[in-house]
């Protein structure tokens, strides 16, 4: 203990955090003996292993947050981290080479740590609020000291060589970068977290540099840009009523960049609703109503394309995003504009983890359907009968050409392959002389 005592401060603040900081520690060696050719592993497997590592450390600083808070014991802490790390990396390994669905557990696990503190009582959403800014700043530290440390470290390097020609590997910059990336980024991210999450945040009368820089950039910036943008989509949204024609099918990425950027500045916002300018008290009062027709643009200009096209992981994610609006629009109405604001990271976070597993998950109902629009296509060219292709030798060449042909047969097999489903086409060549997966072709 009196060796902990002695230790600097943001080293001592990493024995919050065992799991979080022994996953860094262990993803450092491993990637770092790989690159001295110890290790030997194929590369989907190392890109598996690095989501994983990923998705095992956020899930166990989630835990570790949440027993901190809680003031548990340091081995129910353990216990809980190794739980929630253990699920993580058997939910992202469970994805194969779908590493689409590693990003949105990512996502999703970012979120959820964003509430991990304050899922509880006695808590406040002043000091959630703030609790989210100190997180995100920590975030942005340790990608500074990663570039600083890492970027310092290669310059003397390269410097060394160009002036002294001294002999230096190219491994060593690789070991330099692993090593930043994996452990001191992490590590020092992990140290600026603050211990008292529970510090209530009020606008002050003379705020000091953050408070401004957050200030400025909500007034001058994030606000206007929202409510231009809304003004658009609402012109556009009159623009179809005139015309009476479907909106694009770009529409959705569009509403998509509007939600977000506006349901971050509502966050971002918070503490101004009564106290900042004419436009961010109206922007609060007003946000989540001006979502909407938007929302509803979203979801015809989806189902336009879901109709044509099936279900792809974008259009899954568009639907679960125009579910989600209409949810919070409703939650809105009923708690007339004082909703709480762990609400929002939350739930986003639940929608996204459910939407990486199971038949319900993006992959599985994205695979389903485009496996229908497969043999729809093949029977409408009246190309298929008994579950067999109906082509003239050589098949497998046929097929190719009118797929090269097809732009639809070509994003069906395309969608599938991303989903790493391809194999699910296999029983129409079977019994075929050039079946191409008994020749083990694959992708090609």
């Amino acid at each position: 203990m009196k060796l902990i005592s002695r230790l600097p401060e943001q080293l001592r603040s990493l024995i919050r955090f065992p799991l979080p900081v022994s996953v860094c520690v262990a993803a450092a060696l491993f990637f770092n003996l790989e690159i001295a050719g110890v290790v030997t592993i194929a590369d989907r497997l190392e890109s598996e292993i690095v989501f994983a590592s990923e998705g095992a450390f956020l899930a166990a600083l989630i835990a570790s947050l949440w027993a901190n808070t809680r003031q548990l014991s340091a081995f129910a802490n353990i216990v809980a981290s190794l739980m929630a790390a253990t699920v993580a990396i058997v939910l992202q390994f469970s994805h194969g080479g779908v590493f689409a669905q590693d990003l949105v557990v990512l996502l999703g696990l970012a979120l959820a740590t964003m509430v991990a503190a304050h899922l509880r009582r006695g808590t406040s959403v002043e000091s959630f609020w703030l609790f989210n800014l100190q997180l995100a700043i920590a975030a942005a530290m340790g990608i500074v000291a990663l570039i600083i440390v890492c970027g310092g470290l290669s310059l003397l390097l390269a410097s060394c060589r160009y002036l002294f020609d001294a002999p230096i590997a190219s491994s060593i910059y690789q070991h330099i970068w692993v090593t930043g990336v994996t452990l001191i980024g992490p590590l020092f991210a992990l140290a600026m977290i603050p211990p008292d999450v529970d510090q209530p945040f009020a606008v002050a009368a003379n705020p000091g540099l953050v408070e401004k820089a957050v200030f400025y950039v909500l007034n001058f910036a994030l606000v206007p840009i929202a409510l231009i943008y809304s003004l658009m989509l609402h012109t556009y949204a009159v623009k179809i009523t005139l015309t009476a024609h479907l909106p694009k099918g770009e529409i959705g990425w569009l509403v998509l960049t509007f939600g977000i950027i506006g349901t971050a500045a509502y966050m971002v916002a918070y503490p101004w609703r009564q106290v900042g300018y004419g436009p961010v008290r109206w922007f609060m009062r007003a946000w989540f109503w001006l979502m909407v027709i938007p929302a509803f643009m979203l979801s015809l200009a989806v189902w336009q394309r879901i109709a044509e096209y099936g279900v792809t992981p974008a259009r899954y994610g568009l639907c679960k995003f125009a579910i989600w609006l209409a949810a919070i629009v409703i939650y809105f109405g009923v708690a007339r504009g004082r909703i709480d604001l762990r609400a929002i990271p939350a739930s986003l976070a639940v929608g996204l983890l459910l939407s990486s597993f199971g038949p319900w998950g993006a992959a599985a109902v994205s695979v389903r359907s485009q496996l229908d629009q497969f043999h729809r296509f093949l029977r409408n060219q009246n190309l298929i009968a008994d579950d067999r292709l109906k082509l003239d030798p050589p098949r497998l060449e046929t097929f190719a050409r009118l797929a090269a042909s097809n732009d639809h047969l070509r994003s069906i097999l395309a969608t599938l392959n991303s989903l790493d489903a391809l194999d699910r086409i296999a029983p129409i060549f079977a019994g075929l002389e050039d079946d191409p997966f008994r020749r083990h072709l694959g992708a090609r």
